[in-house]
């Protein structure tokens, strides 16, 4: 997901017995769910912890388990050679000091480009996982938000082999894309997965607000803080679509995402939002 999404500030908050948001999981804050303790809002670690440790890496994953993520969030991508490999960016000079796409590299030499040092220092080494690296650390009970920014266009029967990596995870998984008829299909090959529609923007008529009334069953709300507002919070809520809300990352924004109703709140900042979460469920102001 972009940075910077979390801009502007919900400034007016439904009426709590009208908006309230289903969960994805039916159980309240702090129960049990086939061994898993489940609190709500889910904290999920966006980049998988990118505000402590290089993105999308192995490390930021360590860290954001660490630090009680609920879940981790990862943007995927394929090798040349059709490989589902873990980086935000379609090209690899931000992170890698390399002018080249992603999807023009195969996956041995991928694997050789240090992630880790454009961050700090002590990063050296980190490497960019693929799919089935980041799969295969995911502790017990912590889920995982898989983020596709292209569809099929880049390498054919990508979804069927993302599919493959991450059935075993089943409820623990959701897709999550800006391209809305991706994410149902990937989701769709996955038993028990969520599909997560991205929408940067606020509906801006009644028909708009209609249109996520009527969006395919089973199918849930990726927002931006901006696109968040009380006809979207209500039409989610009659309509039992999850809601999770992207990138609030200052201490104001994340107090918004965590008590204006939504399911999961997706921050660079894991333990901020974990611990500003239990101060409000004791009642606390903070």
């Amino acid at each position: 997901m972009e940075p910077g999404d979390g801009g502007r500030c919900l400034r007016h908050r439904a009426h709590p017995r009208r908006v309230r948001v289903l969960p994805a999981l039916p159980v309240a804050h702090g129960a049990h769910v086939r061994g898993e303790v489940v609190s709500r809002p889910l904290v999920v670690a966006h980049r998988c912890g990118s505000g402590v440790a290089p993105e999308n890496t192995l490390a930021a994953l360590r860290t954001a388990v660490r630090e009680g993520a609920d879940a981790v969030e990862v943007d995927v991508l394929p090798s040349r050679d059709g490989h589902p490999v873990v980086h935000h960016d379609d090209r690899l000079s931000r992170t890698a000091g390399i002018d080249a796409a992603v999807w023009e590299v195969d996956l041995a030499d991928l694997r050789a480009l240090d992630v880790g040092r454009w961050f700090a220092p002590g990063f050296e080494g980190e490497r960019i996982p693929t799919l089935e690296d980041v799969v295969a650390a995911l502790p017990a009970g912590v889920r995982l938000v898989a983020d596709f920014k292209h569809g099929e266009e880049r390498f054919p029967g990508f979804a069927a082999r993302v599919a493959d990596i991450v059935r075993p995870l089943g409820r623990r998984y959701a897709t999550v894309s800006i391209q809305h008829a991706f994410a149902l299909d990937l989701a769709s090959r996955v038993p028990g997965a969520l599909a997560l529609l991205t929408f940067r923007r606020p509906p801006a008529t009644d028909e708009e607000v209609k249109q996520l009334r009527e969006l395919p069953p089973g199918a849930g709300l990726a927002m931006a803080m901006r696109a968040l507002s009380a006809a979207v919070l209500v039409a989610a809520a009659e309509t039992s679509r999850p809601v999770y809300v992207f990138t609030p990352n200052r201490p104001a924004e994340l107090r918004v995402a965590l008590t204006v109703g939504a399911d999961a709140v997706i921050t660079d900042h894991v333990a901020v939002a974990v611990e500003l979460r239990a101060q409000l469920a004791r009642g606390e102001r903070g």
